[in-house]
């Protein structure tokens, strides 16, 4: 036979934190109608501005991964910088060390591939794409806010 302390701890407990959660927003996204707005410090897609890259290789030679290549492009002066996506760790050390801004960190984070090819990136390929074009269906974007050890969403417009 139970305790009555024995079924509190046992019975009752848990159904408090099931009736706790039953009554609020539920945490997860509907992807990819809504999506999380990230920080500008984010590491994302690396655009490639090809007006002020001067094709030094700094980029190259700052990869910790060797993802980056320098190769030819068609009607264009300088060697421009080829990633693959594959290998990259997305440290940031490219983007740091191009002392000319032509490489760009975005907000951009949808870079599957169903092939290992399609995650190589030419340079002429790596120019800014707004959000919209990549998720044509996007109804909301949610931030994150830390507050202590508190994690709320907030919509934004």
């Amino acid at each position: 036979m139970l305790k009555p302390s024995e079924i509190k701890q046992g019975v009752l407990k848990p159904y408090t934190v099931v009736f706790k959660h039953v009554f609020r927003r539920p945490h997860t996204l509907m992807y990819p109608y809504e999506r999380l707005k990230f920080s500008p410090r984010y590491r994302g897609f690396i655009t490639v501005d090809l007006e002020k890259c001067n094709g030094c290789g700094m980029c190259a030679r700052a990869c910790p991964n060797k993802c980056i290549e320098l190769v030819e492009v068609p009607g264009m002066k300088h060697k421009y910088p080829k990633i693959d996506y594959g290998y990259c760790c997305f440290c940031g050390l490219c983007t740091d060390s191009c002392f000319r801004g032509a490489l760009k960190r975005t907000e951009i984070v949808e870079l599957s591939a169903y092939r290992r090819e399609d995650l190589v990136v030419r340079p002429e390929d790596a120019q800014p794409r707004p959000v919209e074009s990549v998720l044509p269906m996007l109804k909301r974007f949610i931030t994150v806010e830390i507050v202590g050890d508190n994690v709320r969403y907030k919509e934004v417009r």
